[in-house]
């Protein structure tokens, strides 16, 4: 985990780079071996809010990191000219999240995100390696919450599973997969049940 100063430094640099509309790569040792590449949304003391660059060279939805959980913030790399080439080429800006997300912390992230968009993602690495939960908040319990997720084949699923805040090290939201989803899901007639504790295992067809 990142110290103070560390915490200190690598916001600076963030803030840099959305001032001069550049993308940065950010390396997260202890959680990732991979990095999250993207421009700055936004920054606050606790986290950054990145649009995302795929691997296809594709700007794609949006990620919210703790900032004591980085590594390095990379701000030249030997690729990143062709990165923002071809954006440029494709006609690729980077872009604003579809409604205002709260950086205060997770909590206050992961419940803006939930509001703004139809389904997001939620990552806790330090305790879940490998697994990732893609749904909506059903409610929030003390210290946590509830989330009803959804499989690979858009059938929404409910297991009475706990989250904690705590526990959650990645946000990610927006995305062109997740957004593919929530829109099968929606012509399909797929819908999370209003009382989950009526049965676990919903919308079984």
């Amino acid at each position: 985990m990142a110290e103070k100063r560390e915490v200190a430094a690598f916001r600076r640099d963030l803030l840099a780079a959305k001032e001069r509309g550049t993308p940065v790569r950010i390396e997260r040792d202890d959680l990732d071996d991979a990095y999250s590449e993207g421009y700055v949304v936004d920054v606050s003391p606790k986290l950054v809010l990145l649009n995302q660059v795929s691997d296809r060279i594709h700007l794609d939805g949006f990620e919210v990191l703790r900032l004591a959980d980085v590594s390095r913030v990379v701000t030249e790399w030997p690729a990143r000219r062709f990165v923002e080439r071809a954006l440029e080429l494709k006609g690729q800006a980077p872009k604003q999240p579809a409604g205002p997300i709260d950086l205060a912390g997770m909590r206050e992230a992961v419940m803006s995100a939930n509001a703004a968009y139809p389904l997001i993602v939620i990552d806790r690495e330090e305790t879940w390696t490998g697994e990732t939960s893609v749904g909506r908040i059903r409610e929030e319990v003390p210290r946590g919450f509830n989330l009803h997720w959804i499989t690979p084949a858009a059938r929404w699923r409910w297991d009475g599973t706990p989250y904690q805040w705590k526990e959650v090290t990645r946000l990610e939201f927006g995305n062109e997969y997740e957004e593919t989803l929530a829109m099968v899901a929606d012509a399909d007639g797929s819908r999370p049940a209003e009382h989950p504790r009526d049965g676990i295992g919903l919308d079984d067809g």
